[in-house]
């Protein structure tokens, strides 16, 4: 699938490339499109970003009501349905309506992104779909894993800002010497 001993951000950044200059006409390959791009590693850090962001808005180191507050996130769900997603019907679909993914695999090529994935050119298109959502629902599980550990990750936040204190103790005798220095250097 993905040739060893080269960088992930490096194929992802070619895949990136080639989603750009892509432009499907099908709504079955603009899904195919929408969905690799969700899937790359920038976005999943995005998404994880903005996880915690949106957990952290309730400002609550209550770990049992976080975790349901990320199971009704609309990020998540949204990454949810599509490991639910049905393949099957999705290759069914593709065959269906005669739709070739030559164009893409041509731009996958010029950007080098099929030395990394050794499935692209794959003649049968079931094994092609296959791979691709091999990576896509690998990418999927990385985030819902990421977006779990947030939640740790704003506890030990929220609980050390709880025990933070601006309170300075401070003696009648430190206000005393605090305005003597003071008098002594204003400028006269």
């Amino acid at each position: 699938m993905i040739t060893e001993g080269r960088g992930i951000s490096e194929l992802n950044n070619k895949i990136k490339k080639s989603l750009i200059e892509f432009s499907p006409e099908s709504k079955q390959l603009q899904f195919f499109k929408h969905i690799i791009y969700k899937t790359l590693d920038n976005e999943i850090n995005a998404n994880v970003s903005q996880t915690y962001t949106y957990l952290r808005s309730f400002n609550s180191s209550d770990e049992i009501f976080l975790k349901e507050a990320l199971e009704k996130y609309e990020v998540r769900k949204e990454y949810q349905n599509l490991l639910d997603f049905n393949i099957s019907k999705f290759k069914v679909d593709i065959k269906i309506n005669n739709i070739d993914f030559n164009e893409f695999n041509q731009i996958l090529i010029k950007n080098g992104a099929d030395s990394f994935l050794d499935f692209i050119g794959e003649k049968n298109i079931d094994k092609y779909i296959d791979n691709w959502f091999k990576i896509i629902k690998s990418s999927i599980k990385k985030l819902l894993r990421k977006q779990n550990s947030i939640i740790k990750e704003v506890i030990e936040d929220i609980d050390t800002m709880n025990n933070y204190s601006t309170e300075y103790p401070i003696s009648e005798r430190a206000i005393l010497n605090y305005n003597e220095y003071l008098k002594e250097n204003l400028k006269q």
